[in-house]
């Protein structure tokens, strides 16, 4: 009989983890995980996403230098420890931060003019 790889045998490691992984997140009370992050209370979206610095990053065209000022000064969500070094965001409260940015105002809207005059 052939000797496993190493590889393969981490590959069956993997394999088994994510699948008692997979178990217990099936287990979890999702309505409590959506209840407490403020979400419409729909239990089947499951417990809320988070994002990593990277994903942050990627949604958002701010540096992460400014990210970190801004959450300082409380204009952009805080982020949240998970484990020693990582860092991660609720993806609804980033959501909602870019759904509040204040829209552009163009040349020729009707709603330019007023703000000129105010």
């Amino acid at each position: 009989m052939k000797k496993k790889s190493i590889h393969e045998d981490r590959a069956a490691q993997l394999a088994k983890a994510r699948a008692v992984r997979d178990q217990n997140y099936q287990n979890l009370p999702h309505e409590k995980f959506v209840a407490e992050a403020g979400d419409d209370g729909d239990s089947s979206k499951g417990p809320p996403r988070l994002l990593d610095k990277e994903e942050v990053l990627r949604r958002v065209p701010l540096t992460y230098p400014t990210l970190w000022k801004m959450m300082r000064e409380g204009t952009f969500p805080k982020s949240r420890v998970s484990g020693a070094t990582k860092t991660v965001w609720l993806e609804s409260e980033i959501n909602q931060w870019i759904v509040n940015r204040p829209l552009t105002v163009l040349n020729g809207d009707q709603n330019s003019a007023k703000a000129a005059s105010s």
